[in-house]
């Protein structure tokens, strides 16, 4: 949980590093191994079935954590929704009774759910928000103040806005634990790098033929980069959707109307980055399968099965 946590809080040049640094250290790591690695037709299948298992793993793990993404995003949706009426219901409930309450606990109640309060929801740890520690101070210090007074009146009263003001608390912890918890596990995050990292390397280490044509070494070395550039965008986009900016932009606009674009803008980047490396990465796996199909049939001469001829048969 503290990878995640610490992951939650990057900045985005540091998701950037984190994204591209251990897939192109490994591919840098594993290149001058290629002048060691035979070329046969053995090292080149096992090379090629070790890419394909590598890019169904990997392929499978990215896919999870997406689905596990999207079940946040869900969560955190419901959460805000959930304080927002709670909020809303607090200060209606005040309003009927607004002759047994100062005239400003509207504004106080209002004030639960603005913008700087929700942003220090995902910074800091839920009963240690200093805003909405200080607005809920006041709030319930008036309260406090008015217990003579709501003596007179009702007793129904003070026990249905203590009520009311103790579910939005609750809905505002559930708020915080919601926005605070990672949607990708640590051990998760683990497995993307290494799967990365173990990706890239073989990749990279492409054994070459005896006398490789030009035009060869050249498509290898761009397949190579092609491979560390979408591996790298691939976690770039799950690490994006996993910080604490995604998450402001998923629940500020319940919040304040200014933030509304905000949700469709990281939605259609975060879709974009993600969905066309899976589909680059998919291709690749085609053409792999395509390559060694067609290498099992090349090895296969025009003249395999016909015999040769001998100055016996004449």
């Amino acid at each position: 949980m503290r990878i995640a946590n610490t992951v939650f809080f990057f900045p985005w040049w540091g998701l950037l590093l984190l994204a591209v640094s251990p897939p192109a250290l490994a591919a840098a790591a594993a290149f001058p191994l290629r002048r060691f690695i035979p070329y046969s037709d053995a090292v080149v299948d096992a090379r090629t079935k070790l890419i394909l298992l590598g890019i169904s793993a990997y392929t499978f793990t990215v896919a999870f954590s997406v689905n596990t993404l999207w079940y946040q995003d869900i969560e955190l949706g419901n959460a805000a929704l959930s304080f927002d009426y709670s909020v809303s219901v607090l200060k209606d409930a005040a309003q009927e009774h607004a002759d047994d309450l100062p005239a400003e606990i509207g504004e106080r109640i209002e004030a639960l759910r603005q913008p700087d309060v929700i942003v220090e929801v995902v910074s800091v740890l839920p009963r240690a928000n200093q805003t909405f520690s200080q607005v809920w101070g006041e709030l319930t210090g008036g309260w406090d103040e008015l217990d003579g007074a709501w003596a007179q009146a009702p007793a129904a009263v003070g026990t249905e806005l203590k009520a009311h003001a103790k579910d939005a608390e609750r809905a505002f912890m559930q708020l915080s634990r919601s926005a605070n918890s990672p949607g990708v596990p640590g051990i998760i995050l683990i497995v993307i790098v290494l799967l990365g990292m173990v990706l890239s390397g073989v990749m990279a280490a492409a054994p070459r033929s005896a006398r490789p044509s030009r035009r060869e070494a050249i498509a290898v070395d761009w397949l190579m980069v092609a491979g560390v550039v979408i591996i790298g965008l691939t976690q770039w986009s799950l690490w994006v959707l996993n910080s604490k900016d995604f998450v402001l932009s998923m629940i500020l606009p319940y919040f304040s109307t200014e933030f509304k674009t905000l949700t469709g803008f990281h939605m259609v980047v975060g879709a974009f980055v993600l969905v066309v490396p899976l589909l680059v990465v998919l291709g690749a796996t085609v053409v792999l399968r395509n390559r060694s199909r067609r290498r099992g049939v090349g090895d296969v001469g025009p003249d395999a099965g016909v015999p040769i001829a001998t100055e016996q048969d004449d």
